[in-house]
């Protein structure tokens, strides 16, 4: 280890009194304009406080419903005996005489919002720095006050108050993508009838539900090897299969090699077979992360490491059960509530999509006909609640039933849409295929009994086809 060296704090804060200036002036001399930008800026944006007490009248008057103007900021500060303490009417004669177009305005307060979070940034990593020598501290105590703070910045930006303008120019920009193609959707599995109906965009959440052994797994190595083949970026951080482990479903998924074969260490490396499987999956999308016990603030730190040097498209979480929550929340529904909001704002910010297994009570099979609802979710009503889109996993074998004539129905799976933001409720049959370690679009005419018999159907007719189940 090289030479330690302590950090000499004697440097300038990042501000800029030209810029603080020229916004609070622009401010002044366009009242109607003032209204909609104020509450878009802080006190706290301001270094020289002179600026922030001026600032902070300008509110005020804002609240008051008036306009603002240099006459009635003037009296507003002599009312509070404040004009002489911002340097009197001087100073803010000063500051209007600085003229600003509206353009170049909004890219100042852009500059004065950056140099405030960067004096956020360091004052909450200074302290941490400072506690950090503290032997009275571990060193996990250390780290958790590391996170807090990165959670603390996190927080205030996704609390930041956006004005109509702001949002409906999104809203404007959002419709003219989708008119272009541009809006990203992401398909999923591959196979069709299910694409159609679940079309998850930037920032969505998909909650991929059932019991143990149902095979929630092997659909997330469906939904990995797709997206990967079509050259979207997907993590899977796996806490419950070795990372080895995963990558041989996926040798399987890509290639002819039966999965159990792997497993029973019947691979012949050197055949062509198991070099073809080989460098199929080394074409693959795809970084996997074999952490078995995480937090989620872990998996929020490494994954968003990863997107800065490569834009993470869908990231795998197996599963839900397995990340450590923070016993600091509360109880355990809190603990969990706060762990599914944490997961929504990694989808937020990586603008991709989060495909997170989850595990169904023991309740479900409690029901005559077994088929999971949104109350057999376990642990809380946060899972539901902070998914965009909910799939739960049903096979007939897994429970011993069999269609009305007594044939097996091994092999046969529903996948069924609970909760869907943006789409429709349904149910949609494939195939559960473990010796290739994936799910498959069914025959479209198998007798599927008890459960809706699929249709070949057409684009237009997608709607009628796949009502509310």
């Amino acid at each position: 280890m090289g030479e330690f060296i302590d950090v000499n704090y004697d440097r300038a804060i990042p501000s800029d009194q030209k810029i603080e200036m020229l916004v609070i002036g622009a401010l002044i001399n366009n009242g109607t304009l003032a209204d909609s930008i104020v509450h878009g800026i802080s006190r706290d944006d301001f270094y020289n406080e002179k600026n922030a007490i001026v600032f902070d009248h300008m509110v005020k008057i804002v609240e008051m419903r008036q306009l603002i103007d240099l006459n009635v900021l003037h009296l507003k500060l002599k009312e509070t005996n404040s004009i002489d303490g911002v340097g009197g009417i001087h100073y803010l004669l000063e500051m209007s005489m600085m003229s600003v177009t509206t353009s170049h305005l909004m890219t100042h307060i852009s500059e004065l919002k950056r140099l405030s979070k960067r004096r956020k940034i360091i004052q909450g990593y200074t302290g941490v720095l400072q506690k950090s020598w503290s032997q009275d501290l571990s060193n996990e105590e250390v780290m958790y006050l590391s996170d807090s703070v990165s959670e603390s910045l996190r927080d205030e930006e996704a609390n930041k108050i956006e004005t109509l303008e702001e949002i409906t120019k999104r809203v404007t920009k959002g419709f003219k993508d989708a008119k272009d193609g541009v809006v990203k959707k992401v398909s999923l599995t591959g196979m069709s009838h299910f694409d159609r109906v679940v079309q998850p965009r930037s920032g969505t959440v998909v909650v991929v539900a059932g019991r143990p052994g149902m095979g929630k797994t092997m659909f997330s190595n469906t939904v990995a090897c797709n997206c990967a083949k079509n050259g979207q970026h997907v993590v899977i951080w796996t806490m419950e299969m070795a990372s080895d482990e995963y990558a041989l479903m996926m040798m399987s998924n890509v290639s002819d090699i039966p999965y159990k074969e792997f497993l029973e260490d019947k691979i012949d490396i050197a055949s062509a077979e198991y070099d073809r499987a080989v460098t199929e999956f080394r074409k693959l999308n795809v970084t996997i992360i074999d952490r078995p016990k995480a937090s989620v603030r872990d998996i929020e730190l490494q994954v968003m490491s990863i997107h800065k040097r490569k834009p993470v498209d869908v990231l795998i979480i197996d599963y839900l059960g397995l990340i450590d929550h923070d016993a600091k929340k509360g109880n355990m529904t809190d603990q969990i509530g706060d762990t599914t909001k944490n997961i929504k704002r990694l989808a937020r910010q990586t603008k991709g999509v989060v495909v997170e297994l989850a595990q169904l009570s023991r309740e479900v099979e409690k029901a005559p006909s077994k088929i999971p609802t949104l109350a057999h979710l376990r642990s809380s009503g946060s899972i539901e609640q902070d998914a965009d889109i909910v799939v739960m996993l049903y096979r007939p074998d897994y429970y011993g039933i069999s269609d009305k004539f007594g044939k097996s129905l091994k092999g046969k799976a529903k996948l069924f849409v609970r909760k869907n933001r943006r789409g429709k409720l349904c149910s949609v049959d494939h195939f559960f295929e473990p010796l290739r370690a994936r799910f498959q679009e069914m025959d479209p005419f198998d007798d599927f009994e008890g459960i809706s018999k699929p249709k070949k159907v057409e684009e237009k007719e997608i709607d009628d086809e796949f009502g509310e189940f």
